[in-house]
């Protein structure tokens, strides 16, 4: 990634910078390969974030799977997604509110791109990573998504993308973010 970052003026007013991305794509070397089309989503999420004297937390307000399902039930594939930082928000007291952009990417195999018959189903799995902090500002990872991951993939889930959300839990010293794993895996026909 690269790109230029807002002046202190305008990150406050929810104005972003400009950056752009390098997108590799994989070119097979076959005679006869498979050509895909690609679609950019942008799907605002909506943030509240609240603090207290002893606790904050931050929600988000999106629609996972079906955001998911739309597009796997027409024959796409999700690639992955990507947030580009560029945000609005309003300020108040000891609260804030607003809206950050993601973008998720979807393929599909250009020969097939007028049949929607949906060839993937999705899942979404919610995870809250527990961290510790410590008084000196260390901080340490309470368990892993790991074994999640194994047990998706034993039953046939591919992981499609891992989204470390804004969505977060403080109290005291413990910390609570959520991460979101999308999976999908080809629909078997009878």
């Amino acid at each position: 990634m690269s790109g230029k970052a807002p002046g202190a003026a305008d990150a406050l007013q929810g104005k972003g910078g400009v950056m752009g991305i390098d997108m590799f794509f994989n070119m097979a070397k076959h005679s006869n390969p498979t050509y895909y089309t690609y679609q950019a989503i942008h799907v605002p999420i909506n943030f509240r974030m609240q603090a207290g004297m002893m606790s904050a937390s931050a929600q988000i307000d999106v629609d996972w799977h079906g955001q998911l399902q739309t597009y796997l039930s027409h024959g796409w594939k999700l690639v992955d997604i990507f947030f580009d930082f560029g945000s609005s928000s309003s300020m108040g007291f000891m609260s804030a509110s607003g809206s950050i952009n993601s973008v998720w990417f979807f393929e599909k195999d250009t020969s097939k791109l007028n049949d929607n018959t949906p060839l993937y189903e999705g899942a979404v799995v919610e995870y809250w990573q527990k961290i510790s902090v410590s008084m000196s500002g260390n901080s340490t990872p309470q368990g892993t998504w790991d074994e999640c991951i194994i047990k998706m993939g034993e039953r046939g889930w591919e992981l499609a993308s891992i989204v470390m959300t804004p969505e977060s839990k403080v109290k005291g010293t413990s910390v609570q973010m959520k991460i979101v794993l999308l999976f999908q895996r080809r629909i078997l026909s009878v």
